[in-house]
């Protein structure tokens, strides 16, 4: 079994146990990191989510407890701007690499459900990263180099824990 196999494998097992999985993708010296969902949208009919500008640990930290409320009844419309703004990921973005492991197991385009970014807000982002966070609804958006996650940002994350 390649690694392809053995991922997408690990994938349908998380997603048959749980509903949805959590796939991260690792920073580069090219790229910010990202996080994103595969299931929420085909199990639970919830738009997919996408966490940009946070580590991958921390992002998964985020997306578990805003998963937990979605699914103890809360709406996205019911977080607070100060946690986090959400805004639904241009179609531009989903015929790019932003979904890749979303499409390869579903085998199909992204753009055929819901996905949303979470943006951060100031709970969770620091005032001076605040204004630099990605915003997937522009179109024009890249996943270009970004920064690393500070320590008010590492400190908000651990109160949602």
């Amino acid at each position: 079994m390649n690694f392809l196999d053995q991922l997408l494998s690990d994938m349908e097992m998380r997603i048959i146990t749980n509903g949805y999985t959590v796939q991260g993708v690792m920073p580069d010296p090219n790229n910010i990191a990202w996080t994103y969902t595969i299931g929420l949208s085909k199990s639970f009919d919830l738009p997919e989510l996408v966490i940009t500008n946070l580590d991958n640990h921390e992002a998964v930290t985020v997306l578990s407890w805003v998963i937990d409320e979605l699914q103890d009844g809360k709406g996205l419309d019911d977080f607070s701007d100060d946690k986090f703004t959400v805004v639904p990921v241009h179609t531009s973005h989903l015929d790019g690499s932003l979904l890749n492991m979303w499409r390869t197991y579903y085998g199909e385009e992204p753009n055929t459900v819901d996905v949303v970014q979470l943006q951060l807000g100031p709970h969770l982002a620091c005032p001076c990263c605040a204004s630099t966070q990605l915003d997937l609804s522009d179109p024009k958006a890249s996943t270009g180099v970004g920064h690393r996650l500070n320590r008010a940002q590492r400190r908000a994350i651990r109160r949602l824990r």
